[in-house]
């Protein structure tokens, strides 16, 4: 019986991170990008790669928050450590290259 509780809470998690991360890419996407952002910073808080990928590009960007890229920088990387995906390789290696000019 606790095997298939343990299995629904870990699924039913990964479903609503995968539904939030939906929603707060469209939010991104239909202009309300404040919104975004704090939907983003939640889904970091609770460990989300997109999370920080989305943070990452709104501090690059100054798109709903202060531009800031070594606020961007840490947040890519820290996607990069959670996925190790190629866009955030790129990310971090392009702003570690702005900030080391």
């Amino acid at each position: 019986m606790k095997y298939i509780v343990l299995f629904i809470v870990l699924f039913s998690n990964a479903a609503i991170a995968d539904i939030t991360c939906s929603q707060a890419n469209a939010q991104f996407s239909t202009g309300d990008k404040k919104k975004a952002v704090d939907m983003f910073l939640e889904l970091a808080k609770s460990g989300e790669s997109c999370g920080y990928e989305g943070l990452g590009e709104a501090y690059l960007q100054g798109w709903g928050i202060e531009k800031n890229l070594k606020k961007s920088l840490i947040a890519w990387k820290k996607a990069e450590e959670i996925d190790g995906s190629e866009l955030s390789s790129i990310k971090v290696a392009y702003l570690e290259r702005v900030l080391n000019k």
